[in-house]
């Protein structure tokens, strides 16, 4: 008997939670999923140097359906990629990024997370020098919806250093939510 009245219990709790949930007017986003492409540009005048001075970026992100801390909860898969001259510097993150509302088409982001660098550059006598490492780092955006399934977004990816490489970058994207 006191299983059965646990379990009552419980179900109540989630049924409580729920109908709580749907007053406070959280309900699910129609689109949790966006696809951003665009460009990129590595932010360290040395390291630009080494690639040419435009490259391509991607992210997936996926609407989390939590509370977040100030904003909309996502969980974005980063990538930014500039080569040239021979040379290639890529930075791939996960981060638990927040998109807060300035408006109805207006948001900021920020984000946290880890990266995933790897560099390829080729050396003055002719060796080539690869390296790859995990780091920690983040990334800041401001973006606009253009209705409700193009995005604009505009960021900053700290995403560290590697073999004297500075990967940070700034890139623009164009995306799309469903």
């Amino acid at each position: 008997m006191p299983s059965r009245a646990l379990h009552i219990l419980v179900l109540a709790a989630g049924a409580a939670s729920a109908c709580a949930a749907t007053a406070r007017g959280r309900q699910p986003s129609p689109s949790p999923l966006m696809i951003l492409a665009g460009a990129c540009m590595l932010a360290d005048g040395g390291s630009k140097d080494l690639t040419d001075d435009y490259g391509y970026r991607g992210t997936l992100a996926m609407l989390a359906y939590e509370s977040g801390i100030a904003g909309l909860p996502w969980i974005d898969f980063d990538w930014n990629r500039v080569t040239g001259q021979g040379n290639r510097v890529d930075a791939a993150g996960v981060l638990y990024t927040e998109r807060i509302p300035l408006s109805q088409s207006v948001y900021l982001g920020v984000g946290l997370g880890s990266f995933y660098n790897n560099v390829r550059i080729v050396q003055a006598d002719g060796s080539t020098l690869r390296d790859d490492k995990w780091t920690i780092g983040g990334k800041a955006l401001i973006g606009i919806s253009l209705g409700s399934t193009v995005v604009i977004e505009g960021g900053y990816y700290y995403s560290g250093e590697i073999a004297g490489i500075d990967t940070k970058a700034y890139g623009l994207s164009l995306g799309l939510r469903f």
